[in-house]
């Protein structure tokens, strides 16, 4: 199992790419020169601009999706709301300017809004009733001192806010009552520590992850700051894992470093070479896992370079990162970043005949099985079911089976016969999520393959033989609890970056 790394890349004019957003087979790309671009990605090894909408004169800040509008942070334009239910099409749909400079926009359901500003003493933070847009804010919200107000996680009642202009400090906010915002608590983190310039904050669990940068000349080092809101009353530095090429962003009110995202146990994060991701089993303490300056396969295409940092936004195991660097230099690049699962087909009992394989592979749109035979095998045929499994029992449901308890191959839902020397299934996420019945993201997968092999006979000439195989991972393997030799492969999908 190896990642695979950059797959695909397009620029961007005017090439200052520093947000992205991902919905509905979309990525929306921010572009400080002005431009909000889409790009189809039904195709990641080929992202393709599609549609763009531009205000020239002040620059595009962030982008973020609800429902059928992009919400964009557009400096001193304040919050634009462009209609995207035509993606090729975008369309101005109002704005809202109640603050100098807009930095950040977010909304956890869709109903208010919180957008931060800098250059806005006392009221940095707005909120927004999203269905009444553009109208003037419902309430207003002062950060700790007086600060410029940058990047916004909002979770459930809690949103989380970074506050530069000294510090920078890292900010917790009740709004339980969007109508009254109320601090909860806030955590001072010197720039002599953990770097000047603040990137995008990301809560996940008991821990909000900020990526933090800073100008060499300054002799400073950004990175990945990890803090601790279990206790939500005393939040604590818990990590700091140093990044020289963290990025270095330029936002108004005191700049900026990259984005970050995290999807299941990873975290994945932007630089100026390319894109670092993070091992979160433990989330207070993230091991990184892929560095862009070793790990060359995740560095930025020479094209992009040299980059100022972007942002990163990941689905279905492809993360899409946007390089910043105004004169035509940035952009978009797709790496895919989940491991395949490689499993085999087994003819006879147990692992003994190996006689051709089984990959697991994530696509944009789900999973993708792919069955090959191996040496002198050629697959002709093969049936197919998706079930369940109780990881605790071990027991797998969902299956067509005699009273023995046995499969009915016959019966199973998928069949394909070869093309060339493959068979493929494809799967949306919706097939496998009514496949995993108790919604644990692990599945059951049966599959079983006709094959055909050459071998000498006993007067020397060659003879056709016909096999039957089914498919198994050692390691991973089930069984029906019946007589037969018939196995069942047990697929934890996010290890292929799918969630269902």
């Amino acid at each position: 199992m190896t990642h695979i790394g950059l797959i695909g890349w397009t620029p961007v004019s005017p090439g200052a790419a520093v947000s992205v957003d991902l919905a509905d087979g979309y990525a929306f790309v921010a572009d400080m020169g002005g431009v909000l671009d889409v790009f189809d990605i039904s195709d990641p090894t080929a992202p393709t601009v599609v549609g763009s909408y531009s205000q020239p004169g002040q620059e595009l800040i962030g982008v973020d999706v609800v429902g059928d509008y992009a919400y964009l942070a557009w400096d001193y334009y304040g919050l634009v709301r462009v209609d995207i239910s035509d993606p090729t099409n975008p369309t101005y749909a109002g704005t809202q300017k109640d603050g100098t400079y807009a930095n950040s926009f977010d909304s956890d359901d869709g109903v208010y809004g919180y957008v931060s500003y800098g250059y806005t003493y006392g009221s940095e933070l707005k909120v927004y009733d999203l269905a009444s847009f553009p109208s003037a804010p419902v309430a207003s919200y002062n950060a700790v001192g007086n600060r410029h107000a940058g990047s916004v996680d909002v979770v459930g009642d809690r949103l989380y806010m970074a506050a530069t202009n000294g510090g920078p400090y890292f900010e917790i906010v009740d709004v339980s009552n969007p109508l009254a915002p109320v601090q909860v608590a806030y955590l001072p983190t010197p720039q002599a520590s953990y770097g000047t310039w603040s990137g995008e904050i990301e809560v996940a669990g008991d821990y909000a992850y900020w990526a933090r940068g800073a100008l060499p000349s300054q002799g400073l080092t950004g990175g990945l700051l990890t803090i601790g809101i279990g206790d939500e009353n005393n939040p604590y530095v818990a990590d700091f894992d140093s990044i020289p090429d963290a990025g270095i962003v330029a936002l108004p009110g005191g700049g900026g470093s990259s984005g970050l995202d995290v999807v299941g146990d990873r975290l994945y994060m932007a630089s100026t070479s390319g894109l670092y991701i993070y091992d979160l089993s433990d989330p207070a303490d993230p091991a990184l896992l892929i560095n862009p300056n070793v790990d060359t396969d995740f560095a930025l295409p020479g094209a992009f370079l040299p980059s100022r940092g972007g942002d990163v936004e990941v689905d279905n195991g492809f993360a899409y990162v946007t390089a910043f660097e105004m004169g035509n230099a940035g952009g978009l690049a797709v790496y895919d970043v989940a491991d395949d699962i490689a499993c085999d087909l087994f003819k006879g009992q147990g692992f003994e005949a190996d006689i051709g394989d089984v990959v697991f592979s994530n696509t944009v749109d789900g999973l993708r099985i792919t069955l090959t035979g191996q040496d002198d095998w050629t697959i002709t045929e093969a049936k197919l079911h998706l079930g369940d499994v109780d990881t605790a029992t071990r027991d797998v449901s969902g299956f067509p089976v005699n009273r023995g308890g046995n499969p009915k191959v016959g019966q199973f839902d998928y069949r394909a016969d070869a093309v060339g020397d493959e068979i493929v299934f494809d799967f949306t996420l919706a097939e496998l999520d009514a496949a995993d019945t108790d919604d644990d993201g692990i599945i059951a997968v049966a599959t079983h393959a006709e094959l055909e092999g050459v071998w000498q006979n006993c007067q020397g000439g060659l003879s056709i033989v016909e096999a039957g195989a089914w498919g198994g991972c050692e390691g991973m393997d089930l069984d029906f609890g019946g007589k037969s030799t018939a196995m069942v492969m047990e697929i934890d999908l996010a290890d292929l970056g799918l969630f269902v």
